[in-house]
């Protein structure tokens, strides 16, 4: 496509307003300026690579990816932008892109150091080092489920796979069925519909094919299976468990979905928006809905990865995708029907892609990781708006609904939102300068560790662990004896109603370690009153395995 000189001068000058506004670090404006130089001079590798550069800088590293590979296909010798492709590939470890784009632009750069110029030793420098950690982590053979994952990695064979809360409660599902009729609603029903949907996709993975056919290798396999593990996840992230091997046949899977829905499986919301709208005005939805699921779901199971095994800048960042496209596409297409759109601009499915959008957020602040985009007070905010969207959107009586899908859209979210306000008002009084701050944010983090247990049903390991929460928000509140006793029977019966499902859940040995705490108090202080060595009204607080009075 020709480019008039007019529009090749216009193009310049928009982007000079964008590298003033960028210099300002007003990345949004300036990203709309580059957009306009692009606009009027679509074939300039520059414009693309400064939209990128803002992209990145506002942390929409996906779509900063899609604008740096366009720059590089556009002027293949340009270093800077294949260094940010090198950069955004690390981001998302993906090893083989990272060495590749580094080996490219380093093969740009001037043969002999001392003809480069400083920039272009600095680029040296930075994508030696990014290919240097690409190639130890490919030869490593580091993949999606890392050593660090926190979640069950069992064997088919395993004997404690025969333990796992989802097989105990289905082996009681007949009782668990009868005690909700009397309104004693357990936890097992949401871990046993996460598990159905979870174990259909796993299966379908597992059975996947590749086989040589006249010299080609063709796959054969069931779609699907993506959209069965986000769903299991969805419905309660703790379901996650896979045989040691599997990575290599969900890679297989997810291209060969992705070929199948024609999703897009590179840029950011902005890419994926644009192109959408694209593809609705000439083939419609049939098209569109499939592809728009396949990639959203894609952004979820690889944001669920990457933050299982502590990557959670990057994870953030797609869970993040996936909530604004979610609730973009929600309100864009509000008057289209949910069987044209799809299912995934519900508010059910909206909530659970935020319940775990939220939970990594905590870990993001927790760990001081994801440059200060994160606060406390951004996470207590939207952790109260989700408290909000339950209680506005109760789910309706009359309406066809399973117990789990109650539990996991309603009841979970809802908790889990309060822990994480908990969590927030902790952190709030351990920074507090003044006595009585301190005192108001434990008394808050209190309460809402009490409401996180009353949300959720009562044989749910997280009942016994909230309110081993609450109560060390006790102790840091110097509680009287009478009241943090009184919360250590409760944690005491919490503790007997979770075991038949629950004993024996992914990390239980760390989480009876810190209930343990708890029943060795309530005895050890029980004891000290029946001596007469400890008052009701007496504060006792755990301090180097003792009880201080």
């Amino acid at each position: 496509m020709s480019v008039s000189a007019k529009n090749k001068s216009k193009a310049e000058q928009v982007k000079l307003e964008g590298n003033k506004l960028y210099g300002k670090k007003d990345f949004q404006a300036a990203y709309d300026r580059f957009s306009e130089a692009i606009e009027l001079d679509p074939e300039n590798a520059i414009f693309y690579a400064n939209r990128s550069a803002a992209s990145f800088s506002m942390k929409e590293y996906l779509d900063a990816g899609v604008d740096a590979e366009k720059a590089v296909e556009l002027d293949p010798k340009y270093t800077k932008a294949w260094l940010r492709v090198a950069t955004i590939a690390e981001t998302f470890s993906m090893w083989e892109s990272a060495e590749k784009a580094c080996k490219s632009g380093l093969k740009c750069l001037p043969p002999e150091e001392s003809d480069m110029s400083v920039n272009d030793k600095t680029m040296k420098n930075q994508m030696e080092i990014i290919l240097a950690n690409a190639l130890r982590r490919k030869n490593g053979k580091e993949d999606l489920l890392p050593e660090r994952s926190q979640f069950a990695t069992l064997k088919a064979d395993s004997s404690d796979l025969k333990e796992m809360p989802w097989l105990r409660a289905m082996a009681r599902e007949n009782e668990l069925i009868a005690q909700a009729r009397g309104m004693d609603f357990s936890s097992g029903f949401a871990i046993v519909g996460a598990y159905r949907e979870f174990r259909e996709g796993m299966q379908n993975i597992m059975n996947i094919k590749l086989t040589e056919v006249n010299g080609e290798t063709k796959v054969f396999g069931t779609i699907g299976a993506l959209r069965d593990l986000t769903n299991g996840l969805l419905r309660d992230p703790r379901i996650f468990h896979a045989e040691s091997n599997w990575v290599e046949k969900y890679n297989q899977q997810i291209m060969f979905e992705g070929q199948y829905y024609n999703g897009w499986d590179n840029g950011g919301i902005e890419h994926v928006r644009k192109e959408a709208l694209k593809r609705l005005k000439i083939k419609g939805w049939d098209s569109v809905r499939p592809a728009l699921s396949f990639t959203v779901r894609g952004w979820i199971m690889t944001g669920f990865l990457k933050c299982s095994s502590g990557t959670f800048p990057s994870g953030m960042q797609l869970y993040q995708n996936a909530v604004e496209l979610l609730e973009w596409g929600r309100q864009h297409w509000k008057d289209v029907s949910t069987d044209d759109r799809g299912v995934i601009f519900e508010k059910t499915f909206i909530r659970g892609v935020k319940r775990l959008y939220l939970s990594a957020m905590m870990r993001c602040i927790a760990l001081n990781e994801g440059d200060g985009k994160y606060t406390i007070q951004d996470l207590m905010d939207q952790s109260r708006e989700l408290i909000n969207d339950v209680d506005k959107n109760p789910c309706d009586p009359y309406a066809e609904m399973d117990a789990a899908t109650l539990a996991s859209f309603w009841m979970y979210p809802k908790s889990e939102a309060h822990s994480l306000l908990g969590w927030g008002y902790v952190e709030l009084g351990l920074a507090a300068d003044k006595g009585e701050d301190r005192k108001f944010n434990f008394e808050q983090a209190y309460d809402h560790y009490v409401k996180a247990t009353n949300c959720i049903p009562k044989d749910d390991e997280h009942c016994a662990t909230y309110l081993k929460t609450a109560l060390e928000v006790l102790w840091r509140n110097r509680a009287s004896a009478a009241i943090t006793l009184r919360l250590c029977k409760e944690i005491r019966a919490s503790i007997s109603r979770m075991k038949p499902i629950w004993e024996k859940a992914p990390g239980w040995q760390s989480r009876n370690r810190d209930l343990q705490q708890a029943l060795d108090f309530e005895r050890d202080v029980s004891k000290g009153i029946l001596e007469g060595k400890i008052m009701l009204n007496d504060v006792c607080v755990p301090s180097d395995g003792t009880w201080n009075i």
